[in-house]
């Protein structure tokens, strides 16, 4: 037992950690679509797996770990390749698990015990957050408000943020330690192993699936606590210093209707926080002022996820934000052409396209001021600076549907099936069905457009019954549905849809609306549900195109 904490105490890890470190990274390769629009990391994966193994043949072998059992592994994974990556992950398991036999850390069975979990103590000397490998960059960017919520309980604590995207989180939250663990995988670690123990500290891991990190691989030390949280359960586990018991609790329920609400969920509940909405643009933002005359649109068509999207149908996109402009405005279209060769002669093809059906338009893919293409370290600041001139983005299903509503730029997320739980519940986020994108994207970008230009003031009435519904929609999600505040939606709604000067998006869906919130007003007057029981009417509601837009028209101020 001496012998092992020094090894801690040095920052060293022993041959179990490495081990099941080592079948984390090959868990995610074998499990998580990444041949196309993230090639480029799964790459970073698999060099991370071979260093793993490297350390792993480095570091003190009992009999069961001896060469002639390491150097199948190893010899698979120096030859795993991005083609073939899954089939050898698939492998490297199997060979991982016969290694694992003998080697746990851990000589007896963890205590767990499920239910609410407690508030976590008011006092800690420093945080680290740990966002793990399997985790995609627009889930990290949906923990945000998690990130800020823990540095507002504890205020002036230094934090530590491990990332596998270099220079997200020192733009998103200026003032966190960053350190990038890419191509570095045991630093997170080592770091925390090596760490000063005096005190109290906090260590918070976020993945998609749980690797039981908060009893494997992290250093525990007196003080010590470790959440860990699981976005693919829903489930948050707890070790607190002291005590016998492993805490978790899984929060999935008719409430949890994203990884939004569900991280929302977690915060509230591990730092005793009051209910609110899931999900607000990162505030005091600094955007430059749109150019008159002009409109800035930026497309991304990568994703990990299957797409029929063609550069052709990127092209047509563009084409259709051009036919909805007011005449005589500029187009300019810039494409997020990702970090594999593949990908960017598919974002410059795009650029051919647009620029070859109008030769009006100007249309280019993103490059560093020296004009090179992104790299894994210079394209998040690049593309954090462009959204600052950005009027409206077109993504698929990926990090940019998350990254750009959080900083402010009305966001169309065009997806071939309706998956919400990775979706933003928020007034900057908009979603399209590839089906659909023909006759519903057209008019959903001229409302967009229109609601976030700067113009003349709203009409006093129309700009009042705006923020009015706006302001009941709030406080339904914060204190939940009453006959009053149903009341006063219905009468936002009629005073938006009637008025004849005023040309607002989807007013359909409002009359629609209208008709809901009468009757459940009513029937909540004469048999009063749970309040829990009308949550499910909130969430349609907030998901609306045309509750989101009067939100942004309320917000921006723009003219109708």
């Amino acid at each position: 037992m001496q012998r092992a904490t020094r090894k801690r105490a040095s920052g060293s890890l022993r041959r179990s950690d490495l081990l099941h470190l080592l079948r984390a990274y090959q868990a995610v390769i074998a499990g998580r679509p990444l041949e196309a629009g993230n090639r480029e990391f799964l790459g970073s994966l698999i060099r991370a797996s071979v260093q793993v193994a490297e350390a792993l043949a480095r570091a003190p072998r009992r009999a069961e770990l001896d060469q002639a059992r390491l150097g199948p592994l190893k010899a698979l994974l120096a030859q795993q390749q991005p083609e073939t990556a899954k089939e050898s992950a698939r492998q490297a398991l199997h060979l991982l698990h016969g290694l694992e036999r003998g080697t746990a850390a851990e000589t007896t069975p963890a205590l767990y015990l499920p239910g609410p979990l407690a508030a976590l103590p008011r006092h800690y000397r420093a945080l680290h957050v740990l966002f793990g490998n399997g985790l995609g960059l627009g889930d990290q960017v949906a923990c945000y408000r998690l990130v800020r919520s823990l540095m507002q309980r504890y205020p002036g604590k230094p934090v530590t943020i491990y990332t596998l995207y270099p220079r997200l989180w020192s733009a998103l939250v200026p003032g966190v330690r960053e350190v990038s663990y890419r191509d570095r995988p045991l630093r997170p670690f080592e770091e925390l192993a090596a760490s000063d123990r005096a005190g109290q500290d906090l260590v918070v891991v976020v993945d998609f699936d749980c690797f039981d990190l908060h009893r494997r691989v992290i250093a525990r030390w007196p003080g010590r606590d470790i959440v860990e949280v699981s976005l693919g359960r829903l489930t948050a586990w707890v070790r607190r210093h002291g005590s016998p018991w492993i805490h978790f609790e899984n929060f999935a329920g008719a409430d949890i209707r994203s990884y939004y609400y569900f991280l929302q969920a977690v915060a509230n509940r591990l730092l005793a926080l009051p209910p609110g909405v899931p999900w607000q643009p990162r505030a005091g933002l600094q955007r430059e002022p749109a150019v008159p005359g002009r409109v800035v649109v930026l497309l991304n068509p990568f994703t990990s996820k299957a797409t029929s999207l063609g550069p052709g149908d990127w092209a047509r996109f563009a084409q259709m934000v051009r036919r909805v402009m007011p005449p005589g405005m500029e187009l300019r279209v810039m494409v997020f052409p990702g970090l594999d060769p593949r990908t960017q002669a598919f974002a410059s093809e795009i650029c051919r396209l647009v620029e070859a059906h109008d030769a009006t338009v100007r249309a280019s893919t993103l490059e560093t001021g020296d004009g090179k293409p992104p790299s894994p370290f210079s394209a998040l600041p690049l593309l954090m600076q462009v959204l600052t001139e950005v009027d409206l983005c077109l993504s698929v299903d990926t990090f940019t549907g998350h990254l750009a509503p959080l900083q402010g730029v009305p966001t169309i997320v065009i997806t071939p099936r309706e998956n919400r739980e990775f979706w933003v519940p928020g007034p900057w986020s908009y979603y399209c069905l590839e089906d659909r994108a023909e006759r519903a994207l057209g008019p959903l970008v001229r409302h967009l457009l229109t609601a976030t230009r700067p113009g003349a003031s709203l009409p006093a009435k129309a700009l009042e019954a705006a923020q009015a519904l706006d302001g009941a929609t709030v406080a339904a999600s914060r204190g939940g549905l009453t006959v009053a505040i149903m009341s006063r939606l219905v009468a936002s709604i009629r005073q938006i849809v009637e008025n004849p000067v005023v040309e607002v998006g989807y007013p359909e869906q409002g009359r629609e609306w209208v008709l809901l919130w009468s009757r459940l007003a009513a029937a909540v007057a004469r048999e009063p549900p749970g309040p829990e029981a009308l949550g499910v009417y909130l969430y349609r509601w907030t998901e609306t195109e045309f509750v989101k837009l009067v939100q942004l028209y309320a917000r921006c101020g723009a003219n109708w």
